[in-house]
C-alpha cells in the first residue's frame, strides 16, 4: 500500500512538472503576488498586493529571490516562473497527504488511499499547485489547522492545540478569508458530545489558541511597525479594504449574466461547475455514509472540525 501511495504522489508531481514546464504567467502572479513579495524581500516593507497579508506573497516570491530570477524584470514564460511555482507544488503534496490522513483517521487505510488517489488526479488541486498564487498556500494552512484542531479534540495534547493556533495564524497571514476558521471551529464544538460547560471550555481554548497564534504570526510576518490593538496596523488596514470590497462588490460574469456588484451565489455555482462530477458524487455518498455511521470512528469530530468549517468557508 505504501508503494501505491508513492506512485500516486509521483503521478501528481509528474503532472505538476509538466505544467510547470509549459504554462505561462497569470495576471495574479505577475501583477500582484510576485511583485509584492519581491518588494517585501528587498525593502522589508509589506507592499500588500491586492490588500493581502504578506506571508503568502513572501513564500511564493522566495524562490524567485533566491534563484536570482527577481534580479531582472520577471518574464511571463514558464522558465522564468518555475522558481516561484515549485514551492507551491510542494504544498500541493502536503495538501494531498493531509487529505489522505483525514480519510485514514476516519475510515482506515483503504479510505486514506482512495482519498489520495482522488487528490492525485484532481484538476483543481493540480491547477492551483502549479501557480505562484495564494489559493494553494492558504488551503494547505487551513487543512493543517483543521487537522490539528481535530487531533486536539481526540487527544487533548498541548502540541496539537499549539499547532492549531500557529497554523490558523499562518492561514490568515496568507489570506484574510481564513479568519472564518476561528468562528467556524469554535461553533463546531457545540455539536460535540459532552456537557455544555465542557464544550464551552473547549471552544474557549480553541479561540484563545487561535488568537494567540494569529498575533504571533502577524507580527512575525509584518515585522515591527504601528499597531492597532494587538495586531499590526497594516493588517487591519488590509482587512478593512477587503471588507469594503466585499460589501461593494465588483464586475462579474456568471452563466451568461453580468453584474456590477457580483453574485452572492457565485462560489457555490463555481464549486459545482469546476469540481469533477465523480468527485461531487463521491463526496455526497461519503457524507451520507459518515452520517449513518455515527458509532464508527470519531464521526462527530470529523463532521465538526472538517466538514462544518469547509462548508462555512
Amino acid at each position: 500500500m505504501r508503494r501505491f501511495s508513492g506512485l500516486l504522489l509521483l503521478l501528481f508531481v509528474l503532472q505538476g512538472i509538466l505544467v510547470l514546464a509549459r504554462a505561462g504567467g497569470t495576471c495574479d502572479e505577475l501583477g500582484a503576488h510576485l511583485p509584492a513579495g519581491i518588494l517585501h524581500w528587498r525593502s522589508g516593507v509589506a507592499a500588500g498586493g491586492l490588500a493581502n497579508p504578506p506571508l503568502g506573497q513572501l513564500f511564493v516570491s522566495a524562490g524567485a529571490v533566491l534563484s536570482g530570477a527577481a534580479d531582472h524584470p520577471l518574464g511571463q514564460t514558464a522558465g522564468h516562473l518555475w522558481p516561484a511555482r515549485a514551492p507551491v507544488l510542494f504544498l500541493g503534496i502536503v495538501t494531498m497527504l493531509l487529505t489522505a490522513e483525514f480519510a485514514r483517521q476516519l475510515g482506515g487505510r483503504g479510505a486514506g488511499l482512495a482519498a489520495l488517489a482522488v487528490a492525485a488526479v484532481s484538476p483543481n488541486l493540480l491547477a492551483h499547485a502549479t501557480l505562484a498564487t495564494l489559493d494553494l498556500p492558504v488551503t494547505a494552512a487551513i487543512s493543517l489547522a483543521l487537522y490539528a484542531a481535530w487531533r486536539w479534540h481526540r487527544g487533548r495534547r498541548l502540541v496539537s492545540l499549539v499547532l492549531w493556533g500557529l497554523a490558523f495564524g499562518i492561514a490568515v497571514m496568507v489570506k484574510h478569508s481564513a479568519l472564518h476558521l476561528l468562528p467556524a471551529v469554535a461553533f463546531a464544538v457545540a455539536f460535540l458530545p459532552g456537557t455544555v460547560a465542557d464544550r464551552a471550555f473547549r471552544g474557549t481554548q480553541l479561540l484563545l489558541a487561535g488568537l494567540v497564534g494569529l498575533v504571533l504570526v502577524a507580527w512575525a510576518s509584518y515585522g515591527p511597525g504601528p499597531a492597532t490593538g494587538p495586531l499590526p496596523e497594516a493588517f487591519i488596514a488590509g482587512l478593512a479594504d477587503k471588507w469594503i470590497h466585499g460589501r461593494e462588490g465588483h464586475f462579474a460574469y456568471l452563466l451568461g449574466r453580468r453584474s456590477l456588484t457580483g453574485f452572492p451565489h457565485y462560489f457555490v455555482v463555481a464549486a459545482l461547475v469546476k469540481t469533477p462530477l465523480p468527485v461531487l458524487i463521491a463526496a455526497g455518498f461519503g457524507l451520507v455514509t459518515i452520517a449513518r455511521r455515527r458509532n464508527a470512528g470519531d464521526t462527530s469530530g470529523f463532521l465538526a472540525f472538517v466538514v462544518l468549517p469547509a462548508l462555512w468557508i
